[in-house]
């Protein structure tokens, strides 16, 4: 039985050494469809995967949802430009962090997400404790309100990153900018570059500024498109870049904190809403 177990357990290491080598030359095909698709069509994988994320088994303990839940940044930007009252939209909710924390500061929060299982159970929870939070099916690349309706718009947990392109994202603050009314406020969080990127991201992006000029490929694909499991993430690679993107968008930077990975905007009266 010695050989036998012996035999086993070498077959056991060979396939595990066969599965992580397959594993990590799928971590390489995901991130190289940037540099392939068009953004509408990265968008609408993105989507996808977020309508699987929220399912009744994964509703959180109503407790959860009680605490508040404000991450650092968003507390202190709160505080900072002393946002208490008056109507904010908040794109990407989820379950409704950051919405029903919000609203128990005294603001009025529209909260939109793709998901059908997330809006009902927030705007349950938010008729269930009184909180001034309305929740819509909608997709933020599409928001279906009127110009001027808002004083403050909320994009957390790094969703400004998830619109995939640089023309895309500048495209959407250009919408964005006819809900607020003048002066209104844009609270965005991206993600960063990290220091030292791993071996398969260091791979990708040297075939991928080969595959994006390839007829028919992306072309606005730009260093820092990255793409895992069904999941697009575009990681700036400086501040430089960042600004320069806002900026172009027609916003006017109240505040970038680089290394903590936020902004907030407005936009010049002529350009906003009512």
């Amino acid at each position: 039985m010695n050989a036998v177990g012996w035999c086993i357990r070498l077959l056991a290491q060979g396939l595990d050494h066969i599965g992580r080598v397959f594993s990590r030359l799928a971590d390489l095909l995901w991130e190289l469809l940037p540099a392939v698709l068009p953004p509408d069509r990265l968008a609408r994988y993105v989507k996808a995967r977020y309508d699987t994320l929220y399912l009744p088994r994964f509703i959180p303990p109503r407790g959860e949802l009680e605490d508040d839940n404000l991450e650092a940044w968003e507390m202190e930007v709160l505080e900072r430009y002393k946002i208490n009252s008056g109507r904010m939209l908040a794109m990407g909710t989820g379950w409704g962090r950051e919405a029903l924390a919000i609203a128990r500061r005294g603001v009025t929060v529209v909260g939109v997400e793709t998901n059908p299982v997330a809006v009902r159970e927030a705007q349950r929870f938010a008729r269930q404790t009184g909180l001034s939070a309305h929740f819509h099916r909608a997709d933020f690349a599409a928001l279906p309100y009127a110009d001027g309706s808002f004083d403050f718009a909320l994009l957390a947990t790094t969703m400004y990153s998830a619109i995939p392109g640089t023309i895309g994202r500048q495209a959407w603050l250009g919408r964005l900018r006819r809900l607020l009314k003048a002066g209104g406020l844009v609270l965005l969080s991206y993600e960063r570059e990290l220091p030292a990127p791993s071996r398969i991201k260091a791979i990708s992006g040297r075939l991928n500024a080969f595959l994006h000029r390839l007829p028919g490929a992306n072309l606005d694909y730009r260093p820092g498109d990255n793409y895992s499991t069904d999941h697009y993430m575009h990681a700036f690679q400086s501040e430089a870049e960042i600004r320069a993107e806002l900026i172009g968008a027609g916003a006017s930077i109240r505040e970038l904190r680089w290394m903590r990975g936020y902004a907030v905007v407005d936009f010049p009266a002529s350009q906003g809403g009512t």
